[in-house]
């Protein structure tokens, strides 16, 4: 397949997602979200961006990130992860996975205002949700949200933006505004 023609640009936000192709799951068993989750944790100090927020789910993915260099090959971040993921699968299943695991290749957005930003942050935490996996979006132990707003755990690298309790309340309540905080994620 040929390189991507856009880039990605140090301060922008962009959401990153993909799937798997059909009737396959990313996360057949639950110690595969968290393999996956360490994974996350040990790779991403690797690369240059914020991880602002991210969901896992049994077919698909969700990042929102920001790279801090122009150039900085957001492939090789995923790759480094869903390589490492799908090799353990492939081993661990002694070689029986093998259909094509992703319907192509992720897809990305660039966030082009603050609200969009500000309906991904939400959307992205709720999307277990959504799914029906869950009733409320504390309940899904496989994003960042529990650690966004449990004061006792340690925060991903750009979470320090708001206080736990705002980012609570931001998620939890669709209707409410941004709290003070949130001018700091406001895009220029």
């Amino acid at each position: 397949m040929p390189y991507r023609k856009d880039g990605f640009f140090a301060g922008e936000y962009y959401h990153i997602f993909n799937r798997v192709s059909e009737g396959s799951l990313l996360f057949p068993e639950k110690y595969d979200y968290l393999l996956f989750l360490d994974l996350i944790r040990d790779t991403a100090p690797d690369y240059p961006l914020d991880m602002i927020c991210y969901c896992l789910m049994p077919t698909h993915f969700h990042f929102l990130i920001k790279p801090l260099q122009d150039g900085f090959s957001v492939s090789r971040f995923l790759s480094a992860l869903l390589n490492s993921h799908v090799r353990r699968l492939q081993s661990r299943d002694e070689g029986k996975v093998k259909i094509r695991f992703f319907a192509g290749r992720f897809k990305h957005v660039r966030v082009e205002s603050t609200e969009q930003l500000i309906h991904l942050m939400r959307y992205i935490h709720q999307n277990p949700v959504k799914a029906g996996l869950v009733r409320r979006v504390s309940d899904w132990p496989y994003s960042d949200y529990r650690e966004k707003i449990d004061p006792g755990v340690p925060w991903t690298p750009g979470s320090d933006l708001l206080s736990p309790a705002e980012y609570e309340k931001f998620v939890r309540d669709l209707s409410a505004q941004p709290p003070d905080g949130f001018p700091k994620y406001i895009l220029d």
